[in-house]
């Protein structure tokens, strides 16, 4: 269980980086006054959204067949 744990905790944290960073460096694009729910909106739902579900996926994924086949691999050699 640990495993699918930690996994799910990189794209959280990567997510939220990118969030913060964004919010820094682009602020007066996105508050520029024009279109300020399109702009915040397309990068939460366009950007981060999609990203992270992707990301979270295959990270949980992956990352636990690749820890079922190194344990099942070192269990072998034993």
């Amino acid at each position: 269980i640990g495993t699918p744990i930690a996994a799910a905790l990189v794209p959280i944290i990567n997510t939220g980086l990118f969030i913060l960073g964004s919010f820094i460096f682009f602020r007066d694009w996105i508050f520029d006054g024009r279109d300020v729910l399109g702009a915040w909106g397309f990068i939460l739902i366009g950007v981060v959204g999609w990203n992270f579900l992707i990301e979270l996926g295959s990270t949980v994924v992956l990352s636990t067949i690749t820890n079922e086949i190194l344990l099942t691999r070192e269990a072998i050699q034993r």
